[in-house]
């Protein structure tokens, strides 16, 4: 029976140590993911400073797909759609090309 107990206990010994090296594992893996999100929305940033919006998006779907719930990825996002809606408005504001009218009066 002794030897029973002493078996099952170092089975939960070394089950205890797979889990504790997995839980590292696991923490290094979602720092590596922040730290590669980052570098994603730094480079959205410059590409948006740059007036590349196309590119920044593209950096910003990366960093999407490496970790959706970083919160600075909302906030580059809220800076390129309004960069994009401030260039729309500015082309609605300009004004229309003017027509000449001509009206045949009959004189």
């Amino acid at each position: 029976m002794s030897k029973i107990v002493s078996i099952v206990g170092l089975g939960l010994i070394v089950a205890a140590g797979a889990l504790t090296a997995l839980s590292i594992n696991y923490e290094k893996q979602v720092e590596a993911k922040k730290v590669i999100c980052q570098k994603y929305i730094a480079n959205a940033k410059e590409a948006l400073k740059s007036g590349d919006k196309e590119k920044a998006l593209t950096f910003i779907d990366k960093a999407f797909k490496v970790d959706p719930q970083n919160k600075a990825l909302f906030e580059v996002l809220k800076e390129i759609n309004g960069a994009t809606a401030s260039s729309k408005a500015t082309e609605e504001k300009k004004p229309a090309p003017k027509k000449k009218i001509s009206i045949d009066l009959g004189c």
